[in-house]
């Protein structure tokens, strides 16, 4: 009975810890030990993307929430959460943390608008 609350509860936890993942890492990025160099611009674009897949991410949410009801999407949007965090860990370059960070965008819509 409660799962399905717990669940998006999580979720919601890991959308804000996703929304405020680049203050921490940004100096790390920035660090010239750094397993890769970011630039400036690369930082406005870890920031601006995420917003960018939130936006994207609305159509399908709607989607899914009319066809297969607010839990499978929630569920969906928890998987896509899962992924992001899992290519952010491994990332060899910038670009995979773009791709990550549209994703947890487009994720996050899951848990609100659903």
């Amino acid at each position: 009975m409660y799962q399905p609350r717990g669940i998006a509860t999580l979720c919601a936890i890991s959308d804000g810890m996703q929304y405020a993942w680049t203050a921490p890492m940004i100096p790390i990025l920035q660090n010239p030990e750094s397993a890769f160099s970011v630039t400036h611009t690369d930082i406005i674009w870890l920031e601006t993307i995420y917003m960018i897949g939130g936006l994207a991410g609305i159509p399908f949410i709607i989607y899914g929430v009319n066809r297969f009801g607010p839990k499978i999407t929630i569920l969906i949007g928890t998987v896509l959460s899962i992924i992001s965090w899992i290519m952010k860990a491994f990332a060899p370059s910038t670009v995979y943390f773009y791709v990550a960070r549209f994703i947890s965008g487009f994720a996050a819509n899951a848990d609100f608008v659903a």
